[in-house]
């Protein structure tokens, strides 16, 4: 949707589209459009942002590079920026999360529903623990108060499936981990 009003000439609410499909599942080809969202609107630096993290992605598409490069005036600073962003998409994903109560190194998977809250943004519906270290089952508790970067382009009522690893270190935070949707491959 976000693309069609894109190509409609509506920047603003593909903006809004795009975004939200960019939130949930960050493939390079959706942060390659965002990135031309941005450049239409002249916001430079969050296209530049967005072609860089596409070019870092799986799959990249190669007319990314070729928009990079143009906005970047060519050179070697497009390689410059994807490799500032090269850690990008994994640090997007994880959510670090205090006062999760542990014993040693635990993992455990759950499953997150989002809905959409007053002002667009995410708001938790629903937790379940999935499987994992049982120590953490409380954990879910913490893992529903945490804030998941996910808005909403419209008031459409839609529920979001995420999947997540809850992941804790000896004597350490814990960090909740959001699964790519196309790595997630049941509901079960």
């Amino acid at each position: 949707m976000g693309w069609v009003e894109f190509v409609d000439g509506n920047v603003d609410r593909a903006l809004k589209y795009v975004l939200a499909a960019w939130q949930a599942d960050q493939t390079a080809d959706v942060a390659d459009h965002l990135g031309q969202v941005y450049e239409k609107r002249g916001e430079r630096e969050k296209a530049e942002y967005f072609y860089a993290v596409s070019l870092n992605a799986r799959s990249p598409l190669p007319e990314t590079r070729e928009k990079l490069s143009a906005l970047l005036g060519g050179g070697d600073k497009a390689n410059a920026l994807m490799e500032k962003y090269r850690g990008e998409l994994g640090k997007l994903r994880n959510i670090p999360l205090a006062d999760v109560k542990h014993e040693g190194a635990a993992t455990a998977d759950f499953f997150v529903i989002l809905a959409a809250g007053a002002d667009s943004s995410a708001k938790v519906q629903g937790v379940k623990f999935i499987s994992g270290d049982e120590t953490l089952k409380p954990a879910a508790d913490i893992v529903r108060a945490a804030k998941y970067e996910q808005s909403f382009p419209d008031d459409t009522p839609v529920l979001l499936l995420r999947r997540g690893t809850l992941a804790c270190k000896a004597g350490d935070q814990c960090t909740f981990s959001l699964a790519p949707p196309e790595d997630v491959s049941s509901a079960d």
